[in-house]
């Protein structure tokens, strides 16, 4: 089974209309982490599992973060009407 997780990265997740959650496991902050800075720091191949051990909480500094794709729901079926 493929961990779909290992696969996916910047370039696709922004460009299928993703955002990025994080979470601190030491504090519990969480914050929604936007394309643009990410796409300049780390490229659009830079698969996601690789962002957990880089980043730090802005709140507390810890670097024990949780990161996780959230991709936008799908169209409602029947939602679009056919030409």
């Amino acid at each position: 089974m493929v961990n779909i997780r290992k696969v996916v990265d910047l370039g696709y997740l922004f460009a299928g209309g993703g955002v990025l959650d994080c979470r601190c496991a030491a504090c519990g902050h969480t914050d929604r982490l936007t394309a643009q800075p990410l796409l300049k720091r780390f490229g659009a191949g830079c698969p996601i599992a690789r962002l957990e051990r880089r980043m730090s909480c802005t709140r507390c500094g810890a670097r024990d973060a949780t990161v996780r794709a959230v991709w936008p729901p799908d169209p409602e079926p029947g939602g679009r009407q056919a030409d």
